[in-house]
């Protein structure tokens, strides 16, 4: 099975793990600027990014990517950490926590009002940024389920039979499927599906 490709590394990617120092104005601060942006609704710009940053467009795309990667960034982060928060407030494990943490995701980012905006405002740019390479978003949200899965193998509490990256790329996949189905094929997905979708997915992977 094909596999996401790894997020493209750039300055912001650096300065979001912490493997770079902080000097006058960082990757990090376009990146806070582009999430504020984003939260509020607004179109996050690039030229105005700069500006507001006293930097020429030129550092600020060499430090971030292009508006894609930028946004793809903001997008990631949000998801993960939405699902690390639902991770901490569980006490399941194995297939039935990949599940639960999986469909309560999900069904937070088909009410996440700046995504389902962003989707509605410019759904092929948006489409592009959360599902193919042009953007990290599903390259960053398969390596957390990588990690989440090897950690429930680790534990002795997964068993899957498909290994760990295979699986993290379908519950990706069919999380896009659920999220973005109003916009790829013009009607609303059923947020109680998911649940029983990828319990199916996981009891099929697990020996």
């Amino acid at each position: 099975m094909a596999n996401v490709p790894p997020p493209r590394k750039t300055p912001l990617s650096r300065a979001l793990s912490g493997a770079t120092a902080p000097v006058a104005a960082t990757p990090l601060d376009a990146y806070k600027l582009a999430k504020r942006a984003f939260l509020a609704g607004e179109r996050v710009d690039m030229t105005t990014i700069a500006e507001r940053l006293g930097i020429g467009r030129v550092t600020l795309y060499r430090w971030v990517g292009n508006r894609a990667t930028l946004l793809g960034e903001v997008m990631a982060d949000l998801a993960i950490s939405t699902a690390r928060a639902e991770r901490g407030r569980i006490d399941a494990t194995g297939g039935d926590a990949i599940a639960r943490v999986a469909t309560y995701l999900v069904q937070t980012l088909m009410g996440f009002e700046p995504m389902q905006r962003l989707l509605g405002a410019e759904p092929e740019f948006a489409l592009r940024v959360l599902t193919t390479a042009e953007g990290p978003t599903a390259a960053r949200i398969t390596e957390y389920w990588i990690h989440e899965i090897e950690s429930e193998i680790a534990a002795g509490q997964f068993n899957p039979v498909l290994p760990a990256p295979d699986l993290a790329y379908l519950i990706v996949r069919m999380s896009e499927s659920f999220v973005y189905k109003e916009v790829i094929a013009g009607e609303a997905a059923d947020p109680a599906l998911a649940d029983r979708v990828f319990r199916m997915i996981l009891q099929s992977a697990t020996g």
